[in-house]
């Protein structure tokens, strides 16, 4: 978009997505267990990328995402809709989104290492019984000398990712 309306763009990744310190083995489990969960809710196309083949043959488990991105991602791995995806796509707008739990549904919520904790309180609140298993790290990339040269010749910065703008 920034391109179309004329600007040059100079694209710097800032992050890294590698698997979970265990190497994904806490996910795999939960994962092999699937079928016993009402929802898997996803916040991001990267855990949508680990989890979704994991529901294609479980349909009763249905499927939350937190924006639209991520939700066609799901789709594709699980071969069918995501039942939850929020119009402000956010942590906030999915839970905002979240159908009554009912009487304690079930939620395996695969995120990132660095996710905060308040889609998952949240959801207690609402009644939900949930799992929270890191699906993915997310890891700081140091920019090359070329391409801190160039974003220090920029007009203007843009972060794709929350966690791009944040130090460690």
């Amino acid at each position: 978009l920034l391109e179309n309306a004329g600007a040059h763009v100079v694209h710097m990744p800032l992050i890294r997505i590698v698997d979970a310190e265990d190497g994904g083995a806490e996910l795999h489990r939960f994962l092999h267990r699937v079928d016993e969960f009402d929802w898997l809710v996803v916040t991001s196309q990267h855990g949508a990328r680990r989890v979704g083949h994991a529901v294609r043959h479980h349909r009763h488990v249905r499927l939350g995402a937190v924006g639209t991105k991520t939700a066609d991602e799901l789709a594709t791995l699980a071969q069918r809709p995501v039942d939850v995806v929020p119009d402000v796509q956010t942590g906030a707008g999915l839970l905002a989104a979240m159908p009554d739990a009912g009487d304690g549904a079930r939620v395996l919520l695969a995120q990132a290492d660095r996710a905060g904790a308040e889609l998952a309180s949240g959801l207690v609140e609402r009644g939900y019984e949930v799992t929270s298993v890191v699906a993915y790290r997310t890891l700081l990339r140091r920019p090359t000398a070329s391409e801190l040269r160039a974003a220090l010749a920029a007009d203007a910065v843009a972060f794709a990712s929350g966690s791009a703008g944040t130090a460690e």
